[in-house]
């Protein structure tokens, strides 16, 4: 009888023991399937988002090379601009020119030293200008003795200074632009160019 009672609690606790360890498997199971579903969940949102940087990048880059092209169009058209307004000063007759306010008749002279003692003795007498002072290239200008002493804004030399004269530079628009070399005072010609006084 007493060893038909303890097979009985063996068998009962075999049982229980069988059943608690299908609970913790089962648990171990829904674990598992629970962590892979957010593992799954993880690596769609890492998708996502990896979608939706690219997507942002790719915006970007587009508003940059948007940016671009139209920088280089703005450019073009200035340029096609800057070359009918060139176009159409130089179909005006100079003697229109003149007329047009604020437009300068400049020319340049040097004092280089390859100049012979004539030239010299003309535009650098002793080396410095009417006022006394050291010439300075594209600063330095000869004008009517009405400007002596005046500051200008030259179109293409920045600011300048009337600090010398010349025989041959009448009117209040007339400029003698000083250069170093000769051969730049040669080249430069003649030009009509805007210009405004400094006060």
């Amino acid at each position: 009888m007493k060893h038909t009672q303890n097979r009985d609690r063996k068998g009962k606790y075999a049982l229980v023991s069988k059943f608690k360890f299908a609970i913790r498997i089962a648990f171990l199971i829904i674990l598992a399937v629970a962590i892979i579903k957010v593992a799954n969940v993880y690596i769609d949102l890492t998708g996502i988002n990896n979608t939706h940087a690219q997507e942002i990048k790719g915006l970007q880059a587009s508003k940059q090379e948007l940016a671009i092209r139209e920088a280089q169009h703005l450019a073009l058209i200035s340029d096609v601009e800057a070359k009918q307004a060139e176009k159409v000063r130089l179909a005006t007759p100079i003697s229109e020119r003149l007329m047009l306010p604020n437009m300068a008749v400049a020319t340049a002279y040097t004092c280089d030293p390859t100049m012979t003692p004539s030239q010299k003795a003309i535009n650098c007498p002793n080396g410095k200008t009417a006022m006394g002072e050291k010439p300075a290239q594209y600063h330095t200008v000869a004008c009517d003795r009405m400007n002596l002493g005046k500051k200008f804004m030259i179109t293409g030399f920045g600011e300048v200074s009337c600090t010398d004269l010349g025989g041959a530079i009448k009117g209040s628009n007339r400029f003698d632009i000083y250069m170093d070399s000769y051969a730049d005072a040669i080249s430069f010609g003649t030009k009509i160019l805007p210009f405004t006084e400094i006060k």
